[in-house]
């Protein structure tokens, strides 16, 4: 799964993130009705969440560094 998630676009990974949260609220909430039988849905749900959430982070991150400035360019840095 987490090879099938690099592939994916990031718009398309946001929706899966959602979608995976709502599906994990509602495997909480018939558990606490007694509805659920087989508990370790809740914990694949929240794995998958984890990663969809670790790639969004991870192509964040790689965003951000690839925008950042040398040190001696930041506002405020000191001048050597």
């Amino acid at each position: 799964m987490p090879n099938e998630l690099r592939d994916k676009p990031t718009a398309e990974l946001e929706k899966l993130g959602l979608e995976l949260k709502e599906e994990a609220f509602r495997l909480r909430f018939r558990q606490g009705t007694g509805q659920l039988k087989q508990t370790a849905n809740i914990n694949k749900a929240k794995r998958g969440l984890a990663r969809v959430l670790t790639e969004l982070n991870a192509r964040a991150k790689a965003g951000a560094v690839a925008t950042r400035r040398p040190h001696a360019e930041r506002k405020g840095a000191p001048v050597r």
